[in-house]
């Protein structure tokens, strides 16, 4: 097979198309980059991704044994309400229930005020020693809802408590 002399000079490679070309994919990638933000979570957009970050890390730092490991109130540096696992510490869990709320706060290292409590898997409260829950003062379940804020978050987290799976349950504001 021949070809004469010219016969492919349609399909030769142009600079000129190519920089056009360039440019068009280089408008369309900064624009997705520029754009692309406002297509995921509103929880990103709406000022609420710093309380979600510190609603997991007080979360992460209950299901673990806390630091130093026997931590007692007066040298908590990191609270922890588990063995190790995730199964809660009862001990661990008597010591937090009996600290000061603000100083529960200050060892979370958090602006936030919180609300903690446990329920079963089927949202009933589970009571601690006479009381549903740790957190600020005057407030629990019942008037939770009178709270004036647009940034009520709420995380759960599974844990062993007394041989069965329960919701561990932080509400931040």
């Amino acid at each position: 097979m021949k070809f004469k002399r010219g016969q492919f000079r349609k399909a030769q490679f142009s600079h000129g198309d190519f920089i056009i070309g360039f440019i068009i994919f280089a408008v369309a990638l900064l624009l997705f980059y520029k754009y692309s933000p406002l297509l995921t979570d509103n929880n990103q957009h709406n000022g609420n991704e710093d309380i979600l970050i510190e609603g997991r890390l007080i979360t992460d730092s209950l299901l673990a044994e806390g630091y130093p490991s026997n931590w007692t109130t007066g040298n908590v540096i990191n609270i922890g309400l588990t063995d190790g696992t995730s199964a809660i510490d009862n001990s661990k869990l008597d010591k937090f229930l009996s600290m000061d709320y603000t100083e529960t706060k200050n060892t979370f290292k958090t602006r936030y005020d919180y609300y903690f409590y446990f329920t079963h898997d089927n949202d009933s409260i589970i009571l601690i020693n006479g009381t549903e829950g740790k957190g600020y003062p005057g407030v629990n379940l019942s008037n939770i809802g009178s709270i004036k804020t647009e940034k009520l978050t709420k995380i759960t987290r599974l844990a062993r408590y007394d041989s069965e799976i329960v919701k561990m349950v932080l509400l931040l504001w």
